[in-house]
């Protein structure tokens, strides 16, 4: 079935269920929600998958610090570590290496790679400035390593707390009308009954 089709079909069912003023409220509010809210929430789910996680990147950064501490060029390491697992992350890394066996330089293919997201900036302007110099990696590896880490650990715990108040929305939505409907629309209705006009 068509999304729209089925949106709308969705839409009108509360005016279906409850033919009054309260149908129509309720046939708005599912609306709103499955034409605005919804949409803008799966577009920003979708950023959010497409962006290198602060714990992949590590994963990436301590591989790249092993091989080159065991003599691998920077290439050699990019090509080894980018086949080592299946993150985005390390498809990224893949993907730049490819770029220089494909015969463009290692800097473009470098900045190429930071384009694609910011968080490779850092790593990738020490990979262009040793590759080109001939400096030292593994130090400032390690020291940009103790950052990400500590990244990492906020990144993690971010998303413990966010998964806290994704847990409680749903439950509030189901007991929310019903406690209205079983509670509130009876107590309601009796005081209006005992009113004597």
């Amino acid at each position: 079935m068509n999304l729209h089709v089925r949106n709308a079909l969705l839409s009108c069912a509360p005016i279906v269920a409850f033919p009054s003023l309260s149908g129509l409220a309720l046939a708005m509010g599912v609306a709103v929600t499955l034409y605005w809210i919804v949409p803008r929430l799966n577009e920003r789910e979708n950023r959010k998958q497409t962006k290198v996680s602060a714990t992949h990147i590590v994963d990436v950064l301590e591989g790249l610090t092993l091989c080159l501490a065991a003599g691998l060029s920077i290439p050699q390491s990019m090509k080894y570590v980018g086949a080592s697992r299946d993150s985005l992350a390390h498809q990224q890394l893949l993907s730049a290496q490819q770029v220089y066996e494909l015969g463009q330089d290692l800097p473009s293919a470098l900045r190429q790679l930071a384009n694609a997201d910011s968080q490779w900036t850092l790593i990738c302007g020490i990979l262009s400035s040793a590759h080109l110099s001939g400096a030292p990696v593994v130090a400032s590896f390690d020291s940009l390593l103790e950052y990400l880490r500590e990244e990492a650990q906020s990144e993690i715990s971010t998303q413990i707390r966010s998964l806290a108040v994704k847990c409680v929305l749903p439950l509030g939505l189901c007991f929310l009308p019903a406690f209205l409907l079983l509670t509130v629309v009876p107590l309601v209705a009796q005081f209006i009954a005992q009113m004597h006009w």
